[in-house]
């Protein structure tokens, strides 16, 4: 125990209070990172719950987690502006999970198409991630229902698991062309993901509840071009013209994003070296210098100011309508 310096919170609920407990125990100062934007999952999967109390208790829960521990890490701004609205007053912290450096190493397909049954020359559209209701996967399905009329070849690819699986493909069956959107679950990350992401065309993703957006960088990380929506972590992420498109939460214009990317191979080309060149600015490296700063902030009382707090003034969040 004389060995531990600090002690890091990575989970929420039980485990944050037995890193409370245990900092409390040794007598060390302790840090959490804020990664799930609890407000938005608990409307999801509470649907009969009244969205006021639910949004209240989410609030509370993570104003009360984040204020008793001596400093908070938050994976983007805007997920830290908005626990700064919940009246989260502990220094904090913008510091993004780093991509580890074999994430650039160039894999091929490796005859992934051919494992899959996808033509040589279809056009890939894929989404990676869990499969849930909070990734607003349905957008994709249906933004898809009018790119698949257009584009002959287009196929959808969406890997993952997860609970909103079966309602997705109830979904997708509803749609014009439902045999060109494939489901095809969970993908090793260490072979069978990198060649999914270098045989695809085109990433695309419309979840706007996201704290990060890691997948996001993972795919331009591979040399992919993405077109996204940009909404809470996605919009820390993303820079228009860097590697991504930025397209509003619309199915149809959504589409007709897809459909121009499509018809301009030139533009794709361009989007995917941007990308790559982007993303190696995401290095696990340089966020652990700066996780490594952070944590000599809080050991030594230090206020650390790296991002901005709210104007003065500024009434914590209560209540939702």
């Amino acid at each position: 125990a004389r060995e531990i310096d600090l002690l890091h919170i990575q989970t929420p609920f039980v485990a944050h209070y037995a890193g409370i407990y245990l900092g409390r125990a040794l007598g060390v100062k302790t840090v959490v990172s804020y990664h799930t934007y609890f407000e938005a999952y608990f409307e999801k999967y509470l649907p009969w719950v009244p969205k006021g109390w639910l949004r209240s208790v989410a609030r509370r829960y993570s104003r009360t987690q984040c204020n008793e521990v001596d400093g908070v890490i938050s994976p983007s701004r805007p997920m830290l502006e908005r626990l700064r609205e919940y009246g989260v007053t502990q220094q904090a912290a913008v510091i993004p999970t780093g991509l580890p450096i074999e994430t650039f190493t160039p894999a091929g397909d490796r005859g992934f198409r051919a494992r899959h049954a996808l033509a040589s020359d279809a056009f890939l559209l894929l989404y990676v991630g869990r499969v849930a209701h909070e990734k607003n996967i349905a957008l994709l399905i249906d933004m898809f229902g009018a790119v698949s009329g257009q584009i002959e070849d287009a196929v959808l690819l969406i890997a993952g698991e997860g609970p909103a699986l079966a309602s997705l493909r109830r979904r997708a069956a509803r749609q014009v062309n439902a045999e060109r959107i494939r489901f095809i679950g969970y993908l090793d990350r260490t072979t069978e993901l990198p060649a999914c992401y270098q045989a695809c065309d085109l990433f695309v993703f419309g979840s706007q509840t996201e704290t990060q957006g890691l997948v996001l960088l993972e795919a331009m990380a591979n040399g992919l071009p993405v077109a996204s929506t940009a909404s809470m972590g996605s919009l820390d992420v993303l820079i228009e013209g860097e590697g991504c498109q930025i397209v509003p939460a619309d199915p149809e214009v959504f589409a007709e994003r897809v459909m121009s990317l499509h018809a301009n191979e030139a533009l794709r080309k361009t989007l995917s070296e941007r990308a790559l060149r982007y993303a190696r600015t995401w290095t696990a490296d340089n966020k652990a210098r700066e996780m490594l700063d952070f944590y000599a902030h809080v050991l030594s009382g230090a206020v650390a100011q790296a991002t901005p707090t709210p104007a003065p003034g500024a009434e914590p969040l209560e209540a939702a309508d």
